[in-house]
């Protein structure tokens, strides 16, 4: 019974293979195969499906295919749609269709010609590519693209005569052997440079690139080691992939004012590249655009750029300056890595810093922010990822060298190493407004002295104060709840901590430098840190005799008139380093208003208890006799 059932399925196969079929290729698009006259029908209105490989819905009778007919209303050729018909010798395309994509035709190895209508202005990489018999192909001169090694390995292209070959109007690549020491001047009316066109001709001295190309394609001088100067006309706006890479000894060009986006890797390895300006209409600079340029010294960028892609000036050794744009917006992973830059300015503008974007930038000894809030806010996702990460350096702000940094009020969060090696910084305070503080945010800054953290603060992170070696002392917010590892190792100078938290916080026996320094705490939980690891490693646990005078806003243990000017200056939003608020707050409601300021006065003028009774008229508050 199974050998009959056997039989009769390989009885049936060549019928069902043999069939008529249709079905749908587009979203108005249908196909129609007949059997007898082995005739694939393409009719509708509109774009083709895309396909990879051999996904296409005629795969099962591909082989038997001899003829194609695309009626007219289909707009576009599928990719790979009609790849390795191998019976295929007959293709009409009609004047509806204007782009034939990639692998369309390839390796139809019996076709022989083919009529590319006036309509198609798009012939995509690979279309016709190895059509070993295909000795005539019609490129009408409505082609404005033809993508690389579209009509490689075909008869035609074989038949051409050495040199440079046209498809149409456009520059489709160098055949044959190139003299030494050759220049070439492209026709008038040239329309573009197919990609990969002069790839690798050593010998290619000089090009000249006539006011009619539109676009020069990817790759098409890499490796042109010959060139040294290039100018492209304004016609040209799009200038692709690599173009120019490895072209060692390209040492001048002059751009198009109507390019839109430097692309991947267009100048990389042009080690003797030594300035450019990049036109005013680039929004983008792309991944690897200018690494190995070890020559550069001199870039200009232009307003209005966006992004700078991942290693985009990796080892442009010679480079010790770039000035950023305004509207730069992100700079990519590895993007200015191994460069001499010795300063640089992150404008505000700049929301994202990649990954090991200055590695070894070991010469950048200045950073220069215009606006604090947003250099906060900017994630740097590792150490390097910040300027001055190598050997570190000083931080400016609007062009002012500082060393008192107050953290504005509108900050919520400090990022990860925001201020990682900003060596001049010695005086931090960061208001209360601040819930979380990155890990290694103040590692190496090896001049702090002194930092008041805020109220809120619930975790001191890893390496927060790693390597702060001038770090007298610290005050532990009473709602910290974490201390991470190291955070504060090698800091050689801190001689006292003070705890502010009745409950020990979890800690690690390497969060801190020394145990051989007094701690202070609360009188009422000193047996609970001595019993606590590893708090109770320290070896002098004291309490804390005046927690806090209330009105010594300066925290310099009196309360004066300037403790009153103090708490009026941090309301208007300009706090002193040593601004105290939990001092500040006299009537302990949790804020500081102006209701503290008239309290402080009063302390002073009735050397009395700290209590907030009514305002008193400007001209009754005086210092006492």
């Amino acid at each position: 019974m199974k050998k009959q059932l056997l039989l009769l399925v390989m009885t049936l196969l060549p019928i069902v293979a043999m069939a008529d079929e249709s079905g749908s290729c587009g979203d108005n698009v249908i196909y129609y195969y007949e059997e007898a006259t082995h005739t694939l029908t393409i009719s509708g209105d509109g774009p083709m499906n895309n396909y990879d490989t051999r996904d296409v819905p005629w795969s099962f009778f591909r082989k038997y295919v001899t003829s194609i007919i695309i009626k007219k209303g289909v707009t576009t050729v599928g990719d790979w749609a009609f790849r390795d018909l191998g019976k295929l010798t007959s293709v009409t395309i009609p004047n509806s269709v204007t782009s034939i994509g990639n692998y369309a035709f390839s390796e139809c190895n019996i076709l022989t010609n083919i009529n590319i209508p006036n309509s198609v202005t798009y012939i995509d990489h690979n279309a016709f590519a190895y059509c070993k018999r295909l000795a005539s192909v019609t490129i009408p001169n409505s082609v404005t693209f033809i993508g690389v090694a579209a009509l490689d390995g075909t008869a035609w292209l074989d038949n051409q005569p050495d040199g440079l070959v046209y498809a149409g109007k456009l520059a489709y690549k160098y055949k044959g052997t190139m003299p030494e020491n050759t220049s070439i001047i492209l026709n008038e009316g040239t329309v573009g440079i197919v990609a990969a066109a002069f790839s690798v001709r050593k010998e290619l001295t000089s090009i000249a690139i006539p006011n009619s190309v539109a676009y020069i394609g990817d790759r098409a001088f890499e490796s042109c080691h010959g060139l040294t100067t290039v100018t492209i006309p304004n016609s040209v706006k799009s200038i692709g992939s690599g173009v120019f890479s490895a072209c060692r000894n390209l040492s001048s060009i002059t751009l198009s004012t109507n390019i839109t986006s430097i692309k991947k890797g267009t100048f990389s390895g042009c080690y003797a590249l030594t300035t450019i300006t990049i036109p005013n209409g680039v929004t983008s600079i792309g991944d690897y655009a200018f690494s190995g340029c070890y020559a550069l010294t001199t870039i200009t960028l232009p307003n209005g750029l966006t992004s700078i892609g991942i290693y985009a000036f990796r080892d442009c050794h010679a480079l010790t300056t770039i000035p950023l744009p305004n509207s730069l917006t992100s700079i990519g992973d590895c993007a200015f890595a191994y460069c001499s830059l010795t300063s640089i300015t992150i404008p505000e503008s700049v929301t994202s810093i990649g990954k090991y974007a200055f590695a070894n930038c070991c010469d950048l000894k200045k950073l220069y922010i215009t606006n604090l809030s947003s250099w906060c806010k900017i994630e740097l996702p590792t150490p390097s990822s910040h300027p001055l990460n190598c050997n570190g350096g000083n931080i400016y702000i609007s062009g002012s060298e500082k060393t008192d940094i107050v953290i504005p009020n509108d900050i919520l969060s400090i990022n990860n190493y925001a201020f990682l090696r900003c060596k001049n910084i010695i005086n931090v305070i960061i208001p209360n407004s601040v819930t979380s503080i990155g890990e290694c945010a103040f590692h190496g800054c090896i001049g702090l002295e002194s930092i008041k953290l805020p109220d809120y603060l619930k975790i001191i992170n890893n390496e927060l104060f790693d390597n702060c070696h001038k770090l007298k002392s610290i005050t532990i917010p009473a709602s910290v709840e974490y201390i991470y590892q190291k955070a504060f190792a090698d800091c050689y100078e801190l001689k006292e901590v003070t705890a502010l938290p009745e409950t020990p916080p979890s800690s690690n026996d390497n969060s801190f430098y020394s145990y051989n320094i007094p701690l202070r705490i609360p009188k009422s939980s000193i047996e609970l840190y001595k019993s606590t690891n590893p708090w109770n490693k320290f070896t002098n646990i004291l309490p804390i005799t005046n927690d806090v005078i209330k009105g010594d806003a300066n925290n310099d243990n009196e309360v004066t008139i300037s403790d009153a000017v103090g708490i009026v200056n941090f309301i208007l939003g300009n706090p002193s380093i040593y601004f105290n608020s939990s001092a500040a707050d006299v009537n302990q409601d949790g804020k500081v208003t102006i209701t503290d300021a008239v309290s402080v006065v009063n302390i002073i003028l009735n050397n009395g208890e700290a209590t907030a009774p009514a305002l008193k008229n400007e001209e009754e508050i005086k210092e006492p006799e």
